[in-house]
Order: C-alpha cells, then sequence, then structure tokens
C-alpha cells in the first residue's frame, strides 16, 4: 500500500483520525485482522498497534482467535464484537428514535412513511449532481464517496458477470433503521433513482446481517 493512501484514512466522522480510530476503522472494514494488516494500512510500529488491541480487548470490544501452525509462531485474529458498534458513528441514535415514536403516535405509520418519502426525495434533489460519471462504475464509485461521507463504510467491487456488489459495514441509523423498515426502503430508492440502474438488497443489518449489501446490475 502506498504511503500515500496510508494517511488517506480518516475517521468515520470525516476528520484527521487518530491511531486507535484507524485500528477501530480497519477492524471494521476488513472483518478479521492480524497485526500486519494492520502494519501495511497504518503509519504507526507493530508495538503501537499491539497496544491499542490490548486496549481495546480489554474494554470488551475484541476478540482474539489464535491458528496455531506447525512451524513458527501462532497467529493471532482480531475481531470486534458487538460492544464495539457503539464505537461507531451513530446520528443521535436516541433522540433521532424518539422523535420518531412520537411521529407515529402523532400520525400513526403514514407519518412516518411520508417523512422517509419526503427524506429520499431530498436526498435525491441534494447527490444527484454528485453522484454522475459516464459509466456505472463511475457513479458507484462517487456513491461509496458519498456515503462514507456520512459515515457508512462503503465499498463496491465488480463481479464476474458485469454487476457490482454494494456494501456498507456501518449504519449511522442503526437504532432507527432496526425499528423503522423504512430507513432501509429509502436508502435503496434512493440508490436506484441515483443510479438509475436495477438495485437490489441482498442484506441488511437492520435484519440482522453484518453488513448493508446491494446486487446492482447493468443495464443489458
Amino acid at each position: 500500500m502506498s504511503m500515500s493512501l496510508k494517511r488517506s484514512v480518516v475517521n468515520l466522522s470525516g476528520q484527521d483520525s487518530t491511531s486507535r480510530e484507524q485500528v477501530l476503522f480497519w477492524l471494521k472494514k476488513l472483518g478479521t485482522v492480524t497485526v500486519q494488516d494492520l502494519i501495511d494500512r497504518m503509519d504507526v510500529t507493530g508495538v503501537a498497534i499491539r497496544r491499542y488491541l490490548t486496549e481495546l480487548q480489554e474494554e470488551g470490544h475484541i476478540v482474539t482467535k489464535v491458528q496455531r501452525h506447525q512451524v513458527g509462531r501462532p497467529t493471532h485474529y482480531y475481531q470486534l464484537t458487538d460492544s464495539a458498534l457503539e464505537l461507531y458513528p451513530r446520528q443521535y441514535d436516541e433522540l433521532a428514535t424518539e422523535l420518531f415514536d412520537e411521529l407515529e403516535a402523532l400520525y400513526g405509520e403514514t407519518g412516518v412513511a411520508l417523512f422517509f418519502e419526503q427524506r429520499s426525495t431530498k436526498l435525491k434533489r441534494r447527490y444527484e449532481d454528485t453522484v454522475t460519471g459516464e459509466t456505472l462504475e463511475d457513479r458507484l464509485e462517487a456513491l461509496v464517496r458519498v456515503q462514507n461521507e456520512q459515515g457508512y463504510m462503503a465499498n463496491v467491487h465488480p463481479n464476474a458477470d458485469g454487476s457490482f456488489s454494494f456494501e456498507e459495514k456501518n449504519c449511522p441509523i442503526a437504532k432507527v433503521a432496526c425499528r423503522y423498515g423504512h430507513a432501509c426502503r429509502c436508502e435503496l430508492q434512493l440508490f436506484r433513482s441515483l443510479l438509475q440502474v436495477q438495485v437490489e438488497r441482498t442484506a441488511c443489518m437492520a435484519e440482522g446481517g453484518s453488513v448493508c449489501s446491494y446486487h446492482i446490475m447493468q443495464d443489458s
């Protein structure tokens, strides 16, 4: 990995990240990591990385799995625990959930649905001049940047059949999405509107998935 790419890692709120935040970023991004994985991606020594990992483990935010080999030292793999989710960006989850509860109490589920429909329309207007490009891949890369600015830890990769897989490893409105499925439907509608191609959701964190993922198909 180039030095410039290492230094481009930022925390999920878009500010320059601390080393601990970078460790958390890569744990979330990669799922399972070794110390060497982190060394390859950060301008930090192995000693410092091990210190951060030890701190996170003592706080209950990561677990370690050890793979032993016939020759040489065992390999330690690190993964996040459920408690670590609270370390990642959430857009005022508790307040937002309470507000939606009040909205539903006043106007029913129809009021909640209308809010998300209007939100989807506003987001489309906000991003339609940003999510552009001659190819679908260009537009997807632009969408990745938009979502990452909001803390979604998004990435995209092409599939052998010409389609694309779009993935988000963090949900800044997780509690709202778990309670109100309109939030997830709003995102799906937004992606379809911005990309103008067929988009299907294949996994959802609000429904118990480890990520939110979408299958995106080229126009035939």
